[in-house]
């Protein structure tokens, strides 16, 4: 049984598949080598995670194959981390010749954790090699199905992209494993998709009223249950419509599966995150959620280097798993045990919070995806700070009051010092619908009051050339929003410290002069960034969309103002709200809501 293939496109991100040396040359035999040639497998993408393989699954011998000709030195490589450090450890080292192409299986020692990789050396001119995977043995391994559930809002060029790309690799493939044992389900909110034409044997495609992400996996996973015993359907992956898919990672979950020891029935397994704009960079690798301030593992490793990604092999508590790439068992899924109907934003994590037992993570698992911290939608500051309420209503008792109102001041805070006056409006709008309870969320017309929420934040305008004229300005290099203790701990010179106390008791620069010139940031620029700016310019580098703002003194008042009173909202309605949340809990995860709130007009 194929554990892992070997993978080798020609690609600008060539580091995460090989490491070459010499002159290589893709033919369509294969990589042609010319002598003295070296290629090495010790990459995100190729890099075998024996640790994690031998932790997770029932194995009995491991086995590479591979297809060549010509004439190869070989040597497997055993790679472990001890402390900061790497070992390497050859545990084997032969001669491959054949003047025809050849396959051959090639057994190595056992090892219990680290990573194994190897690498060829051409001794002859010419030599070429064509492919190699690592095997196990392993018999009895389980029958698995999995079911894609998709949820798309008009976004028909990412979706058919990935419906080729899984046509191609899975659904009309007969030689891979996946085939007839993949189906896609996608939901489409936006009823833009033609399904006559576009649905066929292996994908199913439905209309479905916009109630966000939530509605539209809500729905598939809905549609799923329905055909889920009769089609044998094991296992279903989450993903999101925009994502760019490496259809190994979606054959190394299903061998994965089908090896699972007893133990991991109930596991999740989360796919990575790669940035879509530096496809090297990884963005997250599960997490932890901690009242709201989330760990993210992983996040900025570049994972050209093999250091790197080694370590991101170690296995860390995580308790939830983004949905643009996780893998769930089917038996979880019920009609007393749907999504809560949060809309967007901190699904995903209430989902994992109630369903996952453990979280896997194995590299090699992962998609791309767009980086959303520089697209700070205003509508977002609402469901990100209304959402973070009620999952930790649901899930963490001892968030208090006095924690919400701390979390509620940063925020309005955060708001002020990017001038994004709009934002603070809707975060009391958070607040408030938080505290009018379930009953509330329950009822709502999701639909139309995002529609609300959108007309009352900011809309992004081309910034083009307003960029070109504040580019002296701009800081290429905004650091992330992290906390005021990190930020005096990465900045702890004299200096640095005595410049932070300076922005604290001008409250970064309100009571002091603004400079004049337009200041451009991303749109997660960090406060301590934004010192006496006078007129900003906030925007996404991915498409160049922005707001133009400025300072306005009055607003700091405003903030106050709404400040005290949403202490009020806090003081009189936050426990009631959790108490009545926890109460309300089944019915907030049960299909009656998502039955009326996705076919019965009335509701809509």
């Amino acid at each position: 049984m194929t554990l892992q293939t070997i993978l080798t496109p020609y690609t600008e991100n060539a580091l995460l598949y090989t490491r070459q040396t010499g002159r290589i040359t893709q033919t369509p035999e294969g990589l042609l080598f010319s002598e003295g040639s070296g290629l090495a497998t010790n990459t995100y993408f190729n890099a075998f995670s024996m640790g994690k393989w031998k932790k997770y699954c029932d194995l009995s011998r491991i086995s590479l194959t591979i297809t060549f000709k010509g004439a190869f030195l070989l040597w497997i490589i055993h790679t472990r981390r001890d402390g900061a450090e790497l070992t390497d450890d050859i545990l084997l080292e032969a001669k491959l010749q054949s003047e025809a192409f050849a396959e051959e299986r090639i057994d190595f020692p056992d090892c219990k954790n680290g990573v194994i990789y190897f690498k060829l050396e051409a001794l002859e001119e010419g030599s070429c090699f064509r492919s190699a995977r690592y095997e196990t043995e392993r018999g009895g391994a389980r029958d698995v199905k999995i079911a894609l559930n998709i949820c798309t809002f008009k976004r028909e060029q990412y979706l058919l992209r990935n419906l080729a790309v899984l046509e191609q690799s899975f659904l009309c493939n007969p030689p891979s494993p996946l085939y007839g044992r993949l189906e896609v389900f996608v939901t489409d909110n936006g009823r833009t998709l033609d399904i006559d034409r576009l649905s066929r044997p292996g994908i199913r495609i439905v209309h479905n009223p916009n109630l966000g992400g939530t509605g539209g996996f809500a729905r598939g996973l809905m549609e799923i249950m329905e055909v889920k015993e009769k089609t044998g359907i094991t296992h279903v992956i989450f993903m999101d419509d925009d994502v760019e898919i490496e259809p190994e990672s979606i054959a190394r979950t299903y061998a994965l599966l089908r090896l699972l020891k007893r133990k991991y029935d109930g596991a999740f397994i989360a796919g990575a995150m790669l940035r879509l704009d530096q496809k090297y960079i990884q963005h997250e690798n599960g997490a932890l959620w901690r009242e709201g301030k989330c760990r993210f593992y992983g996040r900025g490793l570049d994972l050209r280097s093999f250091s790197n990604v080694v370590l991101n092999e170690e296995v860390y508590e995580r308790d939830y798993a983004a949905w643009w790439y996780c893998c769930v068992p089917s038996e979880i899924l019920r009609r007393d045990n749907l999504p809560v109907p949060l809309f967007i934003h901190e699904d995903d994590v209430e989902y994992s919070l109630r369903n996952a037992r453990q979280i896997i993570t194995m590299n090699g698992i992962a998609i791309w995806h767009e980086a959303n911290g520089h697209r700070r939608i205003s509508a977002n500051e609402y469901y990100n700070l209304r959402n973070m309420l009620i999952v930790n209503a649901l899930h963490c008792p001892h968030y208090s009051a006095g924690k919400a109102k701390r979390q509620v001041l940063t925020a309005l805070l955060v708001a002020v010092f990017r001038f994004r006056y709009k934002d603070m409006y809707l975060i009391a709008q958070a607040v408030t619908d938080f505290c009018k309870g379930p009953h509330w969320l329950l009822r709502v017309n999701a639909a139309k009051y995002h529609q609300m929420i959108q007309q009352r934040g900011y809309s992004f305008q081309d910034m083009t050339s307003l960029l070109a004229e504040a580019s002296t300005e701009m800081c290429a290099q905004d650091r992330p929003m992290d906390g005021f203790k990190y930020r005096i701990r990465q900045d702890a010179s004299p200096y640095s410290i005595c410049r932070l106390l300076v922005q604290l008791l001008t409250f970064n620069g309100y009571f002091l002069p603004a400079k004049r010139k337009v200041q451009a940031h991303y749109m997660n620029a960090h406060p301590v960034t934004l010192f006496r700016a006078g007129r900003l310019l906030l925007f996404d580098d991915a498409n160049g969309k922005g707001i133009l703002t400025r300072r306005r003194m009055g607003q700091v008042f405003e903030m106050a103002r709404i400040f005290g009173r949403l202490l009020w909202v806090i003081d009189t309605g936050y426990r009631k709200s959790c108490r009545e949340y926890r109460r309300e809990y089944g019915r907030l995860k049960a299909a009656g809501y998502w039955e009326k709130a996705l076919f019965t007009d009335s509701f809509h």
